[in-house]
This record gives structure tokens, C-alpha cells and sequence, in this order.
């Protein structure tokens, strides 16, 4: 039996140029031979755009020397298995990326509050 599946369909849209002193693959300053933000939404549409598909690390690294992928590819495997490690032991690993986020509970007694 076939599932239903909806068709992702994007409106036209236009992205404005990036500033001039920031890359212009990603819109973010980095130097030239880092890998570009994958997670910059300039860059995400930009790469949309262009290729049909959302971009993954590998395409942000392409440019890259194969020590600089290298190196980031040890990264990134190791933030993954740290998300893990932390989504089963119940803690909200985006606490330590961003250490002034709320916590769940505060949320949860924000929300309360507000009923």
C-alpha cells in the first residue's frame, strides 16, 4: 500500500547578496580553508537553490584539504556520539552549547505559569 507523501514545494524567493567581509557560499566569516556553516540558513537556501537538496556537512567541507575534512569528521562524530550519550542518559545536550538556554523544567513551569 502506497503512502501519501507531500510533495515539498517551495515558493520563488530571492536571497539578498551577503555582506561583502563574510563569506559568500554561507554568508558567515570564516577563513578560507574551514568548511562553510552548514548551519546558516543563507547557506542551507543558497545550496537549495542551486542543487535541489538541503546541504550536508560533506557538501560544507568539499572545498576543504583532506586533513581539514579529516579533522572536522573526528569532530563531528564525536559531538554526535556525545548527543547520544546524553539523549540516554536524559540530558538535554543543547544545555551545554548554549548554557543560558532555559532548561525543560523551567519551560515547563513557564507554560504553567502562563495557564
Amino acid at each position: 500500500m502506497a503512502k501519501n507523501r507531500k510533495k515539498e514545494q517551495m515558493n520563488p524567493f530571492y536571497l539578498l547578496p551577503p555582506k561583502p567581509d563574510v563569506c559568500q557560499e554561507c554568508a558567515v566569516k570564516h577563513r578560507p580553508h574551514e568548511p562553510h556553516d552548514k548551519g546558516s540558513l543563507y547557506y542551507q537556501m543558497h545550496f537549495k537553490a542551486e542543487h535541489g537538496r538541503w546541504p550536508t556537512w560533506e557538501d560544507a567541507m568539499a572545498h576543504c584539504k583532506e586533513r581539514v575534512k579529516k579533522m572536522w569528521r573526528r569532530e563531528l562524530t564525536q559531538i554526535i556520539k556525545n548527543k547520544i550519550i546524553h539523549k540516554q542518559l536524559g540530558v538535554d545536550g543543547w544545555q551545554e552549547i548554549y548554557a543560558d538556554a532555559p532548561s525543560e523544567e523551567d519551560i515547563k513551569k513557564e507554560m504553567a505559569d502562563e495557564n
